[in-house]
């Protein structure tokens, strides 16, 4: 499969344009100004990890999503492939070597990761996970990037730090 990163920002979909763009009015009609609808978020505890982590990547997987590396309490870099759900966090297996700050999406019933970094260094993997937590490696950016985010559009993962455009 065909994978593709780009840096991206803001939202193009046309639901999110409707509900915040006036529509013409017809003529000889007067002209109103549609306000944004407000939206609300609540906070709520669903679960807990069964040990703390900070800037793991993360992509959905069936009921629940994938944890991908990280930081430990001791921050420290960690390879740990973890299953979260709201009935707790098992460990599935083991990226090829420790990393944070990197980007991950779900494609095709697989978890990708694009980059992130080991503690001295930036890594420039597109590292391929499977239901399983088994991990292989898929491909290299052209560049080591960390602090990297990803997204999917049209079945293409797209991804990318500081204006940087990324193409595999």
């Amino acid at each position: 499969a065909a994978l593709a990163c780009a840096t991206a920002a803001g939202c193009s979909s046309s639901k999110h344009a409707s509900e915040t763009t006036p529509r013409p009015n017809p003529p000889n009609r007067q002209t109103t100004h549609q306000r944004p609808i407000p939206i609300g978020v609540v906070e709520r505890t669903v679960g807990s990890l069964s040990q703390p982590l900070q800037d793991a990547a993360a992509a959905r997987s069936g009921t629940g999503a994938l944890l991908l590396g990280g930081l430990d309490a001791a921050d420290t870099s960690v390879s740990d492939i973890r299953f979260v759900s709201t009935r707790g966090d098992s460990l599935r297996g083991s990226l090829p070597g420790v990393r944070h700050d990197a980007a991950a999406v779900s494609l095709g019933g697989s978890a990708y990761v694009f980059g992130g970094g080991n503690g001295p260094s930036q890594l420039d993997e597109i590292l391929q996970v499977g239901r399983g937590g088994r991990a292989r490696l898929a491909g290299r950016l052209p560049q080591p990037a960390s602090d990297v985010s990803a997204a999917v559009l049209g079945g293409f993962a797209g991804g990318g730090t500081k204006g940087h455009v990324f193409r595999t």
